[in-house]
C-alpha cells in the first residue's frame, strides 16, 4: 500500500479542484512533502487524505437547490453605484 500520493491524486480523491487543495495547503490543513527521489514533485501521505474524506461532508440535492436558490436571489439584488457609496461616505465624514 501506498503511504503517499500526488496532489493530483488527493484532489481528486477529496473531489475538489486543485486551487482548493492549495488553499488548504497554505491554511496548513494538509501538510506537503517533497517527493525523496524527484524534488520538484510534491506528496501528501494518503492516511490524511483518507481520514478528510471520511470528514468530508457531502452535498445533497436539496443543499445543492438551495444553495443555487440563494444564489439566484443575491443574483437580482440591486449593486451598488460606487459613487453614492463615495456620497454617502463623504456626507459621514464631513458630518
Amino acid at each position: 500500500m501506498k503511504e503517499f500520493i500526488t496532489l493530483t491524486e488527493a484532489a481528486q480523491r477529496l473531489g475538489i479542484s486543485m486551487f482548493t487543495l492549495r488553499r488548504k495547503i497554505e491554511k496548513n490543513k494538509i501538510q506537503v512533502y517533497t517527493d525523496k527521489v524527484d524534488e520538484r514533485r510534491k506528496l501528501v501521505k494518503l492516511a490524511e487524505i483518507e481520514a478528510l474524506q471520511t470528514a468530508t461532508p457531502t452535498l445533497t440535492s436539496e443543499d445543492i437547490a438551495a444553495a443555487n436558490k440563494a444564489f439566484e436571489s443575491a443574483k437580482n439584488e440591486p449593486e451598488y453605484d460606487i459613487d453614492e457609496v463615495f456620497a454617502d461616505f463623504e456626507l459621514v465624514k464631513a458630518g
